[in-house]
């Protein structure tokens, strides 16, 4: 746990870095979590780590009683190679490790296992569509633009 969180905040520390298109495009879902969240304050980046740590902890065991501990281990190190050093933040990126990791995960039998992502994955998809539908801005030409992801 401990060695965990250090090599979290390392990281947080050494590879959360505001790109510029991140803040060039106010389309983004993304602008917004970053300008009002993760870029307001130094420490706010280090406000999810918890958040990081439970992922780690509800995705780790799993795939080491699927898999053994070398290739569970090898497994999560492919994801953060992938996530960590990605310079936007963006949900398409997320898509490719999420899955592997699900598909090597072990299968989700009873309501209470599938249930949870399930809801999560809803209301995720319920604000984004709701944002999208009922939040539209004006352009400073007049268009009417949208939020994306």
């Amino acid at each position: 746990l401990a060695l965990g969180s250090a090599c979290l905040a390392a990281a947080c520390a050494r590879l959360t870095h505001c790109h510029p298109f991140l803040l060039a495009d106010n389309r983004h879902v993304t602008f917004y979590v970053w300008r009002h969240v993760l870029g307001r304050h130094w420490a706010a980046r280090y406000a999810l780590l918890p958040a990081y740590l439970l992922g780690g902890w509800l995705l780790y065991p799993p795939l080491w009683r699927t898999h053994g501990a070398l290739r569970a281990l090898f497994l999560c190190c492919c994801a953060a190679l992938v996530l960590v050093p990605t310079p936007l933040i963006e949900p398409r990126y997320l898509t490719l490790p999420v899955l592997l990791l699900r598909l090597h995960a072990p299968p989700l039998r009873r309501p209470r296992e599938w249930l949870p992502p399930l809801l999560l994955f809803a209301a995720v998809n319920a604000a984004a569509i709701g944002l999208f539908l009922y939040r539209p801005y004006q352009w400073v030409d007049g268009s009417v633009a949208r939020f994306m992801w």
